[in-house]
């Protein structure tokens, strides 16, 4: 390298040596900082591969293990970051332990005194990721016994959810039993795997109960109303005798999802609706009050087009605060909702604008079914005063008028049926009259006469699908055929012996077939209770994806429904 001077002041031996000091400064600091700055080498294949474990102290497996130190060696930088939340050790070891992050290396100190003849698990969970955010590829396990031996009893199997989720395992005592062990922080947790497995391993001899949970609560104390769990079919797994339980399997249905209030909005007059988190499927009973606590005359309904949104109508309104009420409880397919009671003050307003004809659109098709008479829903943008409302429609199938019959689902919508079934690939008009459209708010519609043209689809086609459950024992089973698609319809079927089924109908599509025992014969999958304690259903899943063609029958043979 050679080091040109510039001078633009007169020379002399002083200056030269000055600058030439400078120069040399600025070199070595610029040297000494390109050589220091240690960093990945920029560009190339971004990093995919998940961090894993080269090397444990002590390994995994140790016995008489006395130590205050466990070091863990992985393949990789990690962030520092995910390390305090991925990295555990059970039983619990008090004061908690302390971890130090060096590079590739975590160093655990144990901080206290360990118990005697104890198998302790280093649970290292896929939160852990690398410096470039790669999580861990699945759960792992290091185990150590201050004794002479390794505990080596296991607990194993696959969980069915639609969420992420953890399993938590808790060690029943004499203070820890069936009826409060929920209200403490469980004594082991595991992740899921991407494939839906989890194993606990290095299990002493005892009493367990296992729970599904979704993420917020893995490793936590449970709340009976306002966690979304699960339990196993078992009642407690006894690790004696018996020292490892395989397909302990858990499956989360609908049981403890809450449904909150995200808004209310009063629309206009005595309308007014609520949104909610979820889909609605049944009534909830809302109380409507004025403010001498009177009772108010009123109807809901559940919109017609978004299923979270919950209408309501209220008869003899007045200008003060009006007061709803509902106390919380589980609707029919499980879910929760949520108790509130809210004021709110009615506001009647003018509304100038005209009704709009929501649903059908111009060119619709109507899927229609050969076998049964298939209903055409007309859905409106505002209330219609439906008994003053009358004489409005005309139907025409191609250009004949055919007779129709109405049935109203709410003041927001209706549906069409005729007397004989729909025509297969045939043209129907619907014809609207204006001024015998009578909303309560809103004008009526734009025009005079409203034309909505749309025609029917050829005859949907099924297929069938059969199977022989055996060793039923008399116990009462509801077979449920799930579509994997969402406009698809599940079938639901009742078995309460050893003798060949049937599913007829079935749409075209891709499946999933699930058995479960209904012991509480509510017709639903019970997720089981933690207060009071009472374990889930026993399930069973079908391996493989079941897929009906239309005009095909598909058997899928023998069905093991033994319970274990």
């Amino acid at each position: 390298m050679r080091l040109r001077i510039i001078i633009r002041y007169p020379l002399n031996l002083t200056n030269i040596i000055s600058m030439i000091d400078k120069a040399l400064l600025t070199f070595t600091i610029f040297f000494f900082l390109s050589c220091a700055a240690i960093q990945s080498p920029s560009g190339g294949d971004k990093d995919i591969i998940p961090p894993f474990i080269i090397s444990t102290v002590p390994e995994n497996g140790q016995i008489n293990f006395s130590d205050q130190k466990v070091t863990l060696i992985f393949s990789e930088y990690l962030n520092s970051n995910s390390i305090k939340n991925s990295i555990k050790v059970t039983p619990k070891i008090i004061p908690e332990p302390t971890l130090i992050f060096k590079g590739k290396k975590v160093i655990m100190n144990l901080n206290g005194p360990l118990e005697k003849d104890q198998t302790y698990i280093i649970s290292i969970n896929k939160n852990l990721e690398d410096e470039h955010n790669v999580r861990l590829k699945e759960s792992k396990q290091v185990a150590f016994s201050t004794g002479s031996y390794i505990d080596d009893g296991s607990i194993s199997g696959k969980v069915y959810s639609s969420d992420e989720g953890s399993v938590n395992l808790w060690r029943l005592t004499a203070d820890k039993n069936i009826d409060n062990f929920f209200t403490t922080v469980p004594d082991y947790t595991y992740d899921i795997s991407n494939s839906g497995v989890y194993e606990f391993k290095y299990l002493s001899q005892g009493d367990y109960i296992v729970s599904l949970v979704n993420n917020a609560f893995a490793g936590r104390v449970l709340d009976p109303k306002n966690t979304q769990y699960s339990l196993s079919w078992y009642p407690k797994i006894n690790i004696g005798k018996e020292i490892s339980y395989k397909n302990v399997n858990i499956y989360m249905g609908v049981k403890n999802k809450t449904i909150k209030i995200d808004e209310i909005n009063w629309l206009n007059g005595g309308w007014g609706n609520i949104k909610f988190s979820n889909n609605i499927y049944n009534m909830i009973p809302l109380r409507f009050y004025n403010e001498s606590d009177k009772s108010l005359k009123n109807d809901i309904f559940i919109d017609p087009v978004d299923k979270k949104i919950l209408h309501f109508f209220i008869h003899d309104i007045s200008d003060t605060f009006t007061l709803v009420r509902c106390d919380g409880f589980y609707d029919s397919y499980g879910y929760y909702i949520d108790s509130f009671k809210v004021k709110i003050k009615a506001e009647a307003s003018t509304d100038t604008s005209n009704i709009q004809i929501i649903s059908p659109k111009e060119n619709y098709i109507l899927p229609i079914d050969n076998e049964s008479q298939i209903k055409l829903q007309v859905i409106f943008s505002s209330l219609v005063d439906t008994i003053k409302s009358a004489n409005f429609l005309t139907l025409y199938e191609d250009s004949v008028e055919i007779p129709y019959k109405v049935y109203w689902e709410s003041p927001l919508s209706m549906n069409i049926s005729l007397q004989k079934n729909w025509k297969e690939k045939t043209n129907y008009k619907l014809k609207f009259n204006q001024k015998s459209i009578l909303p309560k708010y809103s004008r009526s519609l734009i025009d005079s006469i409203k034309i909505i043209n749309f025609k029917t689809s050829s005859y949907q086609k099924y297929g069938i699908l059969n199977f022989f459950p055996i060793n039923t024992s008399d116990e009462k089973f509801i077979a449920e055929l799930q579509p994997l698609e969402n406009n698809l319809k599940t079938h639901n079927i009742y078995i309460d012996s050893d003798e060949h089924l049937k599913i007829n109908k079935i749409i075209e599509g891709e499946y999933s077939l699930m058995i479960y025992n209904d012991k509480d014969e509510n017709n639903r999958y019970s997720n089981g209770e933690i207060s009071p304690f009472k374990p889930s259903e026993w399930f069973y899943l079908y391996p493989d994806t079941i897929k009906i063609r239309s005009n095909w029958e598909l058997d899928l043979g023998k069905i093991d429904l033994r319970i274990n």
